[in-house]
């Protein structure tokens, strides 16, 4: 049975003034999110060239002053949305999404939405969806103050793993990514994103080369054919084909020894991967050797990646460079109700 209600008493932990409009994401730059406890602590963002040039830096600010913040997956929708994690001293790991318009952050939670050492958001419409520690998925819409509505068949099931990371397929579906359990598989699930229903799973099981393999994958990503791409902690991009159950393609050593943390999938077939080194890796579809190149200026404890230019999966191509679903701007909202 698929678990859903609406929480409509989102918590909203700070406000935003008056915005002129939003910036315009460089189309097809690569947004990072930097988890870092090295001097200085705390969290960044960045955007850099393809090439590697950075454009920008901001610090994210914690949501909650005097706590301890850990700044995990983002997406492009309505400005920056990222996932953090909340460390109060005593009191169980809270989950917020913080939202960055160019030059203002704001904050917002539900209740009882925790977070674990991995995590992921992706948006579709006027929606962002997230994970959450407790089996469950999450969405907010952005329409209707953040309203967050919970789903997810894994929650209803006592044995089932701990989703880490979620995606927006180019094909218009959500995948969600069950943790590794350690001498087993885990699933992909996956849902419509407009009605929440459960659509079905992909067992990775079908998908293992030998006795001896073992995916541990940290994230997902899905083309517009419907096929697969994991990123996985022996830093390497696995292609798989749903359709004939096969691994058409291995892409190993991505960024040397190093885990990967997480994947993103531009429309014009460009892939772009995090990982728990400095280094930045992108190749295509077909998995061709990577380019890369190094984040400077910090001991980067791991990062996540999204592509700066928003997605509708609908049509198949980039958003305008703002993140918006269309260039109307006379709907904007001027501060998150």
């Amino acid at each position: 049975m698929r678990l859903a209600h609406r929480v409509h008493s989102a918590i909203l932990v700070s406000s935003l003034l008056a915005i002129a409009a939003l910036p315009a994401w460089g189309q097809e730059n690569i947004l990072v999110s930097i988890s870092s406890f090295h001097d200085p602590p705390g969290g960044e963002i960045r955007e850099y060239t393809q090439a590697g040039g950075m454009l920008w830096s901001e610090f994210v600010p914690p949501p909650v002053a005097l706590e301890d913040e850990d700044p995990r997956d983002l997406t492009v929708n309505n400005g920056i949305h990222l996932m953090q994690n909340l460390f109060p001293v005593g009191d169980p790991i809270q989950a917020y999404l913080s939202r960055y318009d160019g030059g203002q952050w704001s904050h917002v939670s539900t209740a009882d939405w925790t977070q674990n050492w991995q995590g992921g958001v992706t948006s579709y419409k006027n929606y962002i969806f997230a994970t959450d520690y407790e089996r469950n998925l999450v969405r907010f819409d952005l329409d209707d103050g953040y309203a967050a509505e919970r789903f997810g068949v894994t929650a209803d099931n006592p044995f089932a793993l701990e989703i880490i990371d979620i995606n927006m397929g180019l094909d218009c579906k959500l995948y969600a990514l069950e943790v590794d359990p350690g001498g087993g598989v885990p699933d992909i699930h996956i849902y419509n994103p407009d009605s929440l229903a459960y659509l079905g799973k992909i067992d990775l099981t079908d998908y293992l080369l030998d006795f001896f393999d073992d995916f541990d994958a940290r994230g997902v990503a899905v083309a517009a054919n419907g096929d697969i791409y994991l990123a996985n902690t022996y830093s390497q991009i696995r292609h798989l084909d749903p359709d004939t159950v096969t691994t058409v393609n291995i892409l190993d050593d991505v960024v040397g020894s190093s885990g990967l943390t997480d994947i993103d999938i531009s429309v014009d077939g460009q892939i772009v991967v995090g990982s728990r080194s400095a280094t930045v890796a992108m190749t295509n579809l077909a998995l061709d050797p990577p380019t890369t190149f190094p984040i400077e200026g910090r001991l980067v404890d791991s990062f996540w990646v999204s592509f700066s230019s928003g997605l509708d999966c609908t049509a198949l191509h980039e958003v305008f460079v703002d993140g918006f679903e269309n260039g109307d701007t006379s709907t904007w909202s001027v501060s998150v109700p």
